[in-house]
């Protein structure tokens, strides 16, 4: 099926978005309501008919907050189809984005609150999921609302019903267990009991939600890196609850040995392991206000755009005022280029000659007393120093002169007149 591909005339298949058990997921645009869903087609000609069971299941769950609306349904020459609701990331692609790939204890715990009552909707109409992993919860963004208990949620929702298996007769009672029933599951999420191809009831999907837990706190679980089947049982034998729980609140080895101590018939009590991690939450101060991580990480990242934003506004208005000075500069200079020529060489050589002139009238006065008798200079000492008093006077008259051209922005010059 490619992408383009109508349905029905209404709905437009856009891009592949995934992989189920037995079929592939499209996002599509519904044509009437202008809104984008989720379409899982399975080819007609398959011998195992898991979409029939997925959507039987899937509108039989309509009345839980913790799976997908369903839309429609229907077939064409090749394809049978679900359209139902489009949810957001799956829990596998929120941790993966997590710092260390890991999840806080309070988003973990709000998370295992929601996805115990998901499997119990599913259990209530008889059926167990058999592929409990991360791979197959996804967050409902649109909905918030509380819990029993009292704690906000998202409403994750669970999917990917192809694997389910019915566990209750006709009359409402549990099958007897099958002596053989074969591996069923995801090999680093399934039970013990998956491992060992026994019959799987209800215990067995909150032991893989057990394991789900342990790795969204550490990471990873201590056969994360193991690919061989057989060796993953093995190391599953060998990692005791205890050593898997050392360094989580005592809630969670509560939580293991409930589930543990669980025969196949025995109908798990879910308000109880609700109730043990709620009060672990409380325990570690958290509240109905805590908010998941990826919300944490979406307003730091709106956080860190906006301050960028803030920078580079202070940034160019900087910029703006270095601009607006530099011009500013250049119009005071390209002003004073006006005004400067006017004191230049010319001004300055008139300057100069005029005070060669006065220094050679000086000069010349000077001469003529020097004629003067011892008798006559005796008598007219006063006034030989009246003159030097008009000669340096003239002198600083003209220094004087000198220092304001100079202070204009005139070029200093020397003076030539004889006394100097």
């Amino acid at each position: 099926m490619f992408s383009g591909t109508p349905l029905k005339q209404r709905w437009t298949l856009l891009n592949k978005i995934g992989r189920g058990g037995f079929g592939e997921i499209y996002s599509a645009l519904d044509l009437e309501t202008k809104e984008h869903v989720a379409v899982k087609m399975e080819r007609i000609d398959r011998h195992k008919r898991a979409l029939v069971l997925e959507n039987s299941i899937i509108r039989r769950l309509q009345e839980s907050k913790h799976t997908t609306k369903f839309i429609s349904s229907g077939r064409n020459t090749e394809y049978k189809y679900i359209v139902m609701e489009l949810l957001g990331s799956n829990l596998w692609n929120l941790k993966k984005n997590q710092p260390n790939s890991r999840f806080t204890l309070a988003t973990t715990i709000k998370l295992s609150v929601e996805m115990i009552s998901a499997i119990e909707d599913l259990h209530k109409i008889g059926y167990i999921h058999r592929d409990i992993k991360p791979g197959n919860f996804g967050i409902r963004n649109s909905r918030r609302s509380k819990t029993e208990e009292g704690i906000s949620q998202s409403y994750c929702c669970i999917f990917d019903f192809g694997l389910c298996h019915k566990y209750l007769d006709s009359d409402g009672k549990v099958k007897p267990a099958r002596e053989k029933a074969g591996f069923r599951g995801t090999a680093r999420y399934a039970s013990i009991n998956s491992h060992e191809g026994m019959e799987l009831g209800r215990r067995d999907d909150l032991l893989s939600l057990f394991y789900m837990i342990i790795e969204m706190l550490n990471g990873e679980l201590p056969w994360h890196r193991i690919k061989n089947q057989e060796k993953i049982y093995h190391s599953k034998k060998n990692n005791t609850n205890k050593e898997m729980c050392k360094d989580l609140p005592e809630e969670f080895t509560l939580f293991f040995e409930h589930i543990n101590g669980l025969k196949f018939e025995d109908e798990p009590n879910y308000k109880y392991l609700r109730k043990l991690l709620t009060e672990s939450y409380i325990k570690l101060g958290f509240d109905e206000n805590t908010k998941y991580d990826w919300e944490i990480n979406q307003e730091v990242k709106s956080q860190k755009r906006k301050s960028q934003k803030l920078k580079l506004k202070k940034k160019n208005s900087r910029d703006s005022k270095q601009i607006i000075s530099s011009n500013f500069l250049e119009d005071i200079d390209k002003k004073n280029e006006i005004i400067l020529p006017s004191l230049s060489d010319n001004n300055i050589q008139q300057i100069n000659e005029k005070q060669l002139e006065e220094a050679d009238e000086t000069e010349a006065s000077s001469s003529t007393m020097e004629v003067v008798d011892s008798s006559q200079e005796e008598a007219d000492g006063g006034m030989e120093s009246n003159e030097f008093d008009k000669i340096f006077k003239m002198i600083n008259e003209d220094n004087n002169s000198q220092s304001v051209s100079t202070h204009s922005g005139m070029k200093k010059t020397s003076c030539k007149c004889i006394i100097c």
